[in-house]
């Protein structure tokens, strides 16, 4: 009995200093969606947006962050994923725990974003979507610069938009951006390509170039488990993209100068 007493006892202690010394329980994040209009001529295209931040929002944020997406799907998969059993999978919600404003958007002809006007929607057209949520976004949190994220043709768009509007962007980061593509067998390989990407604004996608994404360059580097869940949500935004990017990145690079890009 006396050894059954210190033993429960050694267990309880244990017990009570793990949960002293426990990582505090996640804070609640909350996602809203917004819209943006971007004014083409006679058009009005709708933008979706996606904001999360803590349930509980501070009085002030870290600052306001805004992610833009790539070539081959829409900004809530990338950005906002969500995998059972792994909080950490959700960049926003990462970045919405550590006190900051998130956003991403959906660029014209992908995911919620309109889809109706006859354009490819290339780098051009994406850096003046991001002019339009940009507006929108900084009428709602008063005018702060923004801290800013690109991922490939996302970073593209994000380059020329800063080199438009650099009153706007407090910090941009260019991730996996091509400047001139010299060297690059992803885009010498998309070149061949190109004849398909001219005669027509949109291209197919499915579950085996998604698949493609992780497997490309650096195969066994990814779970490819959580790659399925990833493409379980491109998919349901989108069974098509625009081809205007990869055509832009097969001919048209650079589309952005450096010297003109005046932001940290």
């Amino acid at each position: 009995m006396a050894s059954s007493a210190l033993a429960t006892a050694s267990v309880l202690g244990t017990t009570e200093v793990l949960a002293q010394n426990a990582p505090p329980p996640l804070q609640e994040v909350v996602g809203t969606a917004h819209w943006a209009v971007k004014k083409v001529d006679a058009d009005s295209v709708k933008l979706f947006m996606w904001n999360k931040r803590l349930a509980n929002a501070p009085k002030a944020f870290r600052g306001t962050i805004v992610f833009v997406h790539g070539s081959s799907m829409a900004s809530t998969p990338v950005f906002d994923l969500q995998i059972k059993g792994r909080d950490d999978a959700s960049l926003m919600d990462w970045f919405a725990r550590l006190g900051y404003d998130t956003w991403c958007f959906d660029c014209e002809g992908y995911g919620r974003s309109d889809k109706t006007r006859n354009v490819n929607a290339n780098v051009a057209c994406g850096a003046d979507d991001l002019a339009a949520v940009s507006d929108y976004i900084m009428k709602v949190n008063g005018g702060q610069k923004l801290l800013t994220y690109g991922a490939s043709s996302g970073a593209l768009r994000l380059a020329l938009f800063a080199q438009k509007h650099p009153e706007r962007v407090a910090r941009m980061v260019l991730d996996a951006m091509v400047w001139t593509g010299q060297g690059s067998p992803t885009l010498a390989e998309r070149k061949k390509r190109l004849p398909a990407y001219l005669a027509s604004n949109r291209r197919a996608i499915d579950r085996d170039m998604i698949r493609s994404i992780f497997t490309r360059d650096h195969p066994g580097t990814s779970e490819m488990s959580y790659v399925e869940t990833f493409a379980d949500a491109v998919l349901a935004l989108d069974s098509s993209v625009p081809t205007g990017t990869y055509i832009d990145m097969s001919m048209n690079l650079p589309v952005c100068d450096p010297e003109k890009i005046n932001v940290p």
